[in-house]
């Protein structure tokens, strides 16, 4: 899904609303991104720490 909403996002975008200018669109555009990566970055940090627990409390040296 995410493919495809690289790939079709900005055409839908122009689609579903009437803008005012092109310059409009893709400072909004602009504004999606920024979004997109803080939302991506807050994702891979929360898997790192938990991957980093994981590690840490290691349950599988606990099979005796």
């Amino acid at each position: 899904m995410t493919i495809i909403l690289g790939i079709k996002g900005r055409e839908w975008a122009w689609q579903a609303k009437h803008w005012d200018s092109v310059e409009q669109f893709n400072e909004s555009q602009k504004k999606w991104v920024k979004v997109w990566l803080i939302w991506m970055g807050a994702i891979l940090i929360i898997s790192i720490l938990g991957l980093i627990i994981i590690v840490a409390v290691n349950p599988a040296a606990n099979i005796e």
